[in-house]
């Protein structure tokens, strides 16, 4: 099918007046916001707008996943699941695999991670990596995110380990991004705050196990990982080979 479903300049059938989803300028544009969802707070209005969100957002998560169905294909029948360690090993580490297993190639030393759509399992967050947050996140869901550039780590020597990308948490509320107050043109509560997004943010690539140049080493769990480096093999978390 494709590495890249929707076009940067989507327009999805919600975004026009007087529905006003954001969808399509919050996740499909060139930098992509990655809100995986949205948390509605007690005492601020409901837009209109945010309800129409919901429903794009299931759409858009559906195209992916249906698309990376049908990118894998063999390779899932070869293979098993591609999206997540523990489906693949019991080991219990969340996941992350690319909408195409082309994503990730291997050349020499070198392992790229091609800007796209990724599949992640949400990190086991702490309190004390991000006060903001407060009870542990549990990894019980797996979200899109996608990384707008290619990420680029090299792996000399005989080391073993995982990599994947470094992953942070952040609320974020129409303060911080003025886009969402209210976006309809009606009266009384035009403009006014309303919910929050649950955003996750790439910071670049991540290891556990051992340190690799170019990424950072993560205390166990701390983001899914994609591939598994045993000395100069490199696979995906389910056996499939890196191409390169």
């Amino acid at each position: 099918m494709s590495l890249a479903p929707f076009t940067q300049d989507q327009t999805l059938p919600l975004s026009l007046a007087p529905y006003y989803s954001r969808i399509s300028s919050q996740e499909l544009g060139s930098t992509p916001k990655n809100y995986v969802m949205t948390g509605f707070r007690p005492g601020y209005a409901l837009q209109a707008s945010e309800l129409n969100e919901i429903q794009e957002r299931f759409f858009l998560n559906q195209t992916l996943t249906v698309t990376m169905l049908s990118n894998w294909g063999s390779a899932m029948l070869d293979y098993g699941p591609g999206w997540g360690s523990s489906d693949a090993t019991g080991i219990g580490r969340g996941g992350l695999t690319p909408i195409s297993p082309t994503m990730i190639t291997k050349s020499g030393t070198n392992i790229t991670f091609s800007k796209g759509w990724y599949l992640a399992q949400i990190p086991l967050f702490d309190t004390t990596e991000n006060s903001e947050i407060g009870d542990n996140s549990q990894r019980n869901f797996k979200v899109w995110i996608y990384s707008d550039v290619d990420r680029t780590c090299s792996i000399p020597g005989n080391n073993s380990g995982y990599i994947g990308f470094n992953i942070t948490q952040e609320y974020v509320t129409e303060t911080e991004d003025i886009d969402l107050n209210d976006n309809s043109s009606g009266d009384g509560g035009t403009n006014g705050p309303g919910a929050t997004r649950y955003k996750l943010v790439i910071s670049g690539l991540g290891s556990e196990g051992a340190s690799f140049n170019g990424t950072v080493l993560l205390a166990g769990e701390k983001s899914p990982m994609a591939i598994r480096v045993e000395s100069t093999n490199v696979s995906y978390l389910n056996g499939y080979p890196i191409q390169g």
